[in-house]
């Protein structure tokens, strides 16, 4: 199954730790969608906006694990959205974007109003730059204020 991370699971080293078997396919972007800093990465629909991150390759065993991570479906909640691969294998420009259905994980409606406006952490900002970066993605949600 697909997984699409825009947050501090695009980073490579992160993600081994807690899905060891999980394979990166690639930088990916969501439509229609803008990042919104709330203590942690949130996404919301916004026409228009995209949201970039990397598209992940997982079995049962690192969906569970990321259930667990994301506190799902307490603060959390995972559902399919269509997402754009952007290049595969990575490094490699796909002939045009290619979509696919993934999981995206959604703060709840609570944990958005209770984290409305917090922002990130200077180590969580620097955990999702430096995975940003692995896959040459944009990083300006990630730079200091």
């Amino acid at each position: 199954m697909l997984y699409f991370a825009y947050g501090s699971n695009m980073n490579t080293r992160q993600m081994a730790a807690r899905c060891p078997d999980a394979v990166p396919l690639g930088p990916a972007r969501l439509n229609d969608h803008v990042m919104v800093p709330r203590l942690f990465a949130d996404i919301e629909p916004r026409d228009g906006a995209e949201t970039y991150g990397v598209l992940w390759e997982l079995d049962d065993a690192a969906l569970d694990a990321l259930d667990r991570y994301e506190s799902a479906p307490r603060v959390y909640r995972r559902g399919l959205a269509t997402v754009d691969l952007l290049a595969f294998p990575i490094g490699q420009p796909a002939p045009e974007a290619v979509p696919v259905a993934a999981f995206v994980y959604w703060m709840t409606a609570g944990t958005r109003r209770e984290r409305q406006g917090q922002p990130f952490s200077a180590r969580y900002r620097a955990t999702c730059a430096q995975g940003a970066r692995e896959y040459r993605l944009p990083v300006n949600h990630y730079e200091e204020p």
